[in-house]
């Protein structure tokens, strides 16, 4: 298994092979949120990145974001155990773990639709961009290289 080590120096990607143990783990692609999205299932656990947030998933609006294979990605996901835990890159609302059965329950954007319906949703969104994209996205592409300082008071969310 290989995992992305970032050398902000150099703002270069290498892949490097992961330890090995004795514990189950896998590398997903998931790509929709960007092209890049992984998630990583460890054990009983999932570490979904931005493609299945809490009661949300990563907007496609950006960074080659694409609600098709976002659906696609997340399904990916819906099919391990309902028990299966879920952490997510982020939560904008203090909430740390879920499961894919309460995703599969609760979340507004996963529950009760369809590729077509989901789609659709995700397309009608209409979100503000966001303050920092302009930064974020070639920061992103650097593999995280661009040291770029927060105005005073500036967090991940403003």
């Amino acid at each position: 298994m290989y995992m992305r080590i970032t050398s902000r120096a150099a703002a270069v990607c290498v892949m490097k092979p992961m330890p090995s143990s004795s514990s189950a783990r896998a590398l997903i692609a998931t790509p929709g949120h960007t092209d890049g999205c992984t998630s990583y299932r460890w054990e009983d656990r999932l570490f979904t990145g931005d493609t299945i947030l809490i009661d949300a998933c990563g907007r496609t609006d950006f960074q080659q974001g694409s609600p098709e294979r976002l659906y696609q990605s997340i399904q990916k996901l819906l099919a391990f155990a309902d028990e299966t835990l879920i952490y997510p890159a982020h939560d904008y609302n203090g909430k740390r773990v879920s499961s894919v059965g309460q995703e599969k329950t609760i979340n507004p954007y996963i529950a009760g639709l369809d590729e077509a319906a989901f789609v659709a949703k995700m397309r009608a969104l209409n979100l503000p961009k966001p303050k920092r994209i302009d930064v974020a996205v070639p920061a992103n592409s650097l593999c995280g290289g661009a040291d770029v300082p927060r105005q005073p008071g500036e967090t991940e969310a403003a």
